[in-house]
């Protein structure tokens, strides 16, 4: 008579196959305490790498409106400015409708100021921009001030032709008023700076304060 042959089966409840347990042998009990081992050193050097609370830096948010950009003066850089390189512009209202607009520069540079048509343009011989900050365009409109917008551009060197000047290159400065008649030179000067940099500092007094309409600004410069 011969001997049937048990035949695992789905059982329906469990689904799952009915198997005999299999023997734990010597080379099963070797791998499962590797794998073991292996997971705890895993967890304990990923404990190592995570920086303990007192160690993970306090970064405070800026409130709204808090100026956060350059402050002449403030700091040091020992990153490679280039030649003739311009950083960034900046804008500092004060009290009684002054104002001073500073340009950060790598070092000093020939200028020179004029006005035409209500606008104030300031060329920076040989100048070159550095970054994306020095072409930003400072609306200052809302500021009791005169001065409505500053603008930045590159200029290229141009051959002289009939009818027409030749110019160097350069990068030029405009500073828009809010008032065409209040278009004034600046009094300007130029200073090194602790922190490596070489300032122009363009200072405008108070006259022509006050606010600009939304619906008469120009898009002049932009």
């Amino acid at each position: 008579m011969n001997a049937t042959r048990s035949i695992p089966l789905l059982t329906p409840a469990s689904r799952e196959w009915d198997l005999p347990a299999r023997p734990l042998t010597a080379a099963r009990l070797v791998v499962i305490c590797c794998v073991a081992l292996s997971s705890a050193a895993t967890a304990r050097a990923q404990d190592r790498m995570q920086p303990s609370p007192a160690a993970q830096p306090q970064v405070v948010p800026k409130k709204e409106g808090e100026y956060g950009g350059v402050i002449p003066g403030k700091g040091t850089t020992k990153k490679r400015k280039g030649k003739n390189a311009l950083s960034w512009v900046g804008f500092q209202p004060k009290d009684d409708g002054a104002v001073r607009i500073f340009v950060q520069l790598s070092n000093e540079v020939p200028f020179d100021q004029a006005v035409r048509n209500g606008v104030l343009y300031i060329k920076l011989q040989g100048a070159k921009y550095r970054n994306r900050n020095a072409r930003r365009r400072l609306d200052t409109r809302f500021f009791d001030t005169s001065i409505s917008q500053v603008t930045t551009r590159y200029v290229r060197k141009r051959r002289a032709r009939k009818g027409r000047p030749a110019q160097s290159a350069g990068v030029e400065i405009r500073i828009q008023f809010k008032k065409p008649d209040d278009a004034r030179e600046a009094r300007t000067e130029l200073v090194a700076e602790k922190d490596g940099y070489t300032y122009l500092f363009l200072d405008f007094d108070g006259s022509g304060g006050g606010t600009i309409d939304d619906s008469k600004d120009s898009d002049d410069g932009q």
